[in-house]
Order: structure tokens, then C-alpha cells, then sequence
């Protein structure tokens, strides 16, 4: 394995393992084989969410999407080490990297607070883009196991829920 590329599996790990430690020992479960895919695929989105609300996100709303549309970008062109990492682990495993632009759908939504939902079908369209990547990116790791997803989904709606009470305020 080629130096960035190793590099972009550690560093994804050690995001998962930072940023989400439970997360991080659940995954230590899963057969080892899967296990760098599934930190390539959160260190990915841990990138896209610093971009939106993290503690060095860019300071205009214009300007996160702009971030978020040059990190999309690396899925194409990886050039990025995680990036690598994460194209690498679709090819290993057949990760559709195309369902993850309905989860950076929902991360433009999060660049301008407050989020503002104002019907039942922009909050259920905002929840897939949430939730998606749980529900249909993962089970491909995982065999496309039934409860597996239904976990993925009920995980996706927690975090949501933990999302809006940290963040700005979401109006419903």
C-alpha cells in the first residue's frame, strides 16, 4: 500500500477514534477486513461536517459550500489522503460513492443557520440526506444486512436529534 494511502486509512481512524470513540469500538467488531473502508467512509464525512460546523470551518456561508463542493470533488480526483482511502475502500468493496451526494445535499442545508424546515417533506428529504449514509452506504459493508440497516437508520435519527439540540436552532 502506497504511503498516502496509509496515511489516509490512520488518519481516518484516528478521527473515528477521537471524534466518536464509541462508534470506534462498535467498528472494531466488524470483520477485520471492513474495518479501514468504514473509517475511510466517516473520516470522509467527519471532513464534510468540520466544513459546516467545525471549529475551523470556513466563515461564510458561501464559502463552506464552496469547501463542500471542493471536497465532493475529491471523490473524482482524490488528491486528499482520506480521500484516497475512501476511493480505495468503493473499490475494494463496491461502495457506491454516488449515494453520498445526497448526504452533502443535507450538509449544504447546514451551512446557513438557522436550518429552516418548513414542511413535513423538506424534514423528511433533510433526514435522508442525514441518514443516508448510514442506512445505504454502510450495509454495503456489511452485506446489506436487514437490521443492520434499520440500526443505521434509528442511529441516523439520533443523530439529528443530538444535531439540533447542539447546533443552531432547526425550525420545524
Amino acid at each position: 500500500m502506497e504511503p498516502a494511502l496509509r496515511e489516509g486509512y490512520e488518519t481516518a481512524r484516528r478521527m473515528l477514534r477521537r471524534h466518536d470513540p464509541t462508534y470506534y469500538l462498535a467498528t472494531r467488531r466488524l470483520p477485520a477486513p471492513i474495518q479501514p473502508a468504514t473509517y475511510a467512509l466517516y473520516g470522509y464525512v467527519r471532513a464534510a461536517d468540520q466544513l459546516v460546523d467545525g471549529p475551523r470551518r470556513p466563515p461564510s456561508p458561501t464559502e463552506r459550500r464552496a469547501a463542500l463542493d471542493a471536497w465532493e470533488a475529491q471523490l473524482h480526483a482524490p488528491r486528499h489522503p482520506v480521500a484516497l482511502a475512501l476511493t480505495d475502500a468503493a473499490h475494494r468493496h463496491g461502495l457506491p460513492l454516488e449515494e453520498l451526494s445526497t448526504y452533502m445535499r443535507s450538509m449544504r442545508v447546514d451551512c446557513e443557520p438557522p436550518i429552516r424546515i418548513d414542511t413535513y417533506e423538506q424534514l423528511a428529504t433533510y433526514m435522508d440526506g442525514r441518514a443516508h449514509l448510514n442506512s445505504n452506504s454502510a450495509p454495503y459493508l456489511l452485506q446489506d444486512c436487514i437490521p443492520c440497516r434499520r440500526t443505521h437508520r434509528a442511529l441516523g435519527l439520533k443523530r439529528f436529534i443530538c444535531a439540533a439540540a447542539h447546533r443552531s436552532p432547526i425550525r420545524i
